[in-house]
């Protein structure tokens, strides 16, 4: 499942990545010849309906389909949507493509499965750290991968590869859906088979159990409580406000850097896309790096409280 979760990344980072140029681009070298304003705004919503539509998709597989039937034909979906990208020579075509990979992302909800599938708490935590690993891995290649594919590779008569580029993706995720059919599944058993209100871990029940109760009592919130609920305030406010700037930083390198710096390194030019692979390599690169300060810091937390209650 984690090698699945790999396969979708890619085409998914290259896809985003690819839009803004692609759109932008002159007519002559493969591109649609749009404004700029009109190419931020298409990768704007693309992002923007990847993050939203999944709302959408938890409804489904939490009250109406289990997520082992949703995900697959989500991957296909978005698959479809890429295809689109391929072979569209108008806006229309484009914005068709943003919809469906953002339907289909609505739908593929392998994280969850996997917390159903890892019983062990002890487990939880690498289970979770190795697929955001594998995500980032994958991101990483799927937008390195991409400015080598469209400008060298799929590059025919001064004509960029775009379409086969979009195309490359949509195979993709045609690819990862039929591994999570043929080899992920038999792994599965009934796990994802009937929607998550259904098959409410004894953990989930309990934690209802207590909530109905609390809400019978009308308990106020104590005083700790109040200190968490507003420490989540803050930090989604901090999010927020770091995500907007975040993908905003996208713009000037794609739309005046790509155009005014020199990219040439060893005598190759380098991609632009190259700027978005940047983030997941860090991701990758630190990430043990981070997990070992976090327990380090946790380990001596703990060892700090020890000596402080022998001391008392």
């Amino acid at each position: 499942m984690h090698v699945q979760r790999f396969l979708n990344v890619c085409p998914i980072y290259l896809g985003r990545s690819l839009i803004l140029i692609f759109v932008s681009a002159s007519v002559a070298t493969g591109g649609l010849g749009l404004d700029d304003t009109v190419a931020a705004n298409m990768q704007s919503n693309l992002t923007a309906f990847s993050y939203l539509l999944p709302l959408f998709g938890g409804i489904v597989v939490d009250r109406f389909i289990g997520a082992k039937y949703t995900t697959p034909v989500g991957m296909a979906i978005a698959g479809i949507g890429y295809y689109m990208g391929g072979v569209a020579t108008s806006a229309t075509g484009v914005y068709a493509m943003i919809f469906l990979v953002s339907l289909g992302l609505a739908l593929f909800k392998n994280g969850p499965i996997i917390g159903r599938v890892i019983t062990d708490k002890s487990q939880m935590d690498p289970a979770f750290a190795m697929r955001y690993t594998l995500v980032n891995v994958g991101a990483f290649i799927g937008t390195f991968l991409v400015g080598i594919l469209y400008k060298d590779v799929f590059a025919k008569d001064g004509v960029l590869g775009f379409a086969p580029c979009f195309k490359l993706a949509g195979l993709v995720m045609i690819l990862g859906a039929l591994w999570y059919v043929f080899v992920c599944w038999r792994f599965l058993g009934d796990v994802g088979k009937l929607p998550f209100k259904k098959t409410k871990t004894a953990e989930e029940l309990e934690a209802e159990k207590k909530q109905k109760l609390e809400a019978g009592q009308k308990t106020p919130l104590t005083s700790n409580e109040k200190k968490r609920i507003g420490a989540i305030i803050i930090a989604s406010g901090f999010s927020i406000v770091f995500w907007i700037f975040w993908y905003l930083g996208y713009m000037p390198v794609y739309f005046y850097w790509a155009e005014n710096m020199n990219w040439v390194v060893a005598g190759y030019e380098v991609p632009s896309t190259w700027f978005d692979a940047a983030n997941s390599f860090f991701c990758v690169v630190l990430g043990p790096v981070t997990a070992a300060l976090w327990n380090k810091l946790a380990m001596f937390r703990y060892s700090f409280l020890s000596r402080l209650i022998v001391s008392i």
